[in-house]
């Protein structure tokens, strides 16, 4: 185990080991997790507005594929 300046462990230093794809998936879940959040309900509304209450459940497949959609953007962006 690394040893980072002043004695600190690097796990404790790093959290998760620090990795760039550790720091995009933590400021996704940060930043980008709640704004999936607001897209995913928001699209679950607007989609059962759309379909009628009889197709809530192609509704909710609209929402996730909107959700994949903005996830994989934000992945792209980082």
């Amino acid at each position: 185990m690394r040893a980072k300046k002043g004695g600190i462990p690097a796990w404790a230093a790093e959290p998760f080991g620090g990795g760039p794809y550790v720091q995009l998936g933590l400021s996704v879940l940060g930043f980008g997790g709640a704004t999936l959040v607001v897209f995913f309900f928001a699209g679950v509304f607007l989609a059962a507005a759309f379909f009628g209450a009889a197709f809530f459940g192609a509704a909710f497949l609209v929402a996730v594929f909107f959700a994949a959609v903005f996830f994989v953007a934000v992945f792209l962006a980082a």
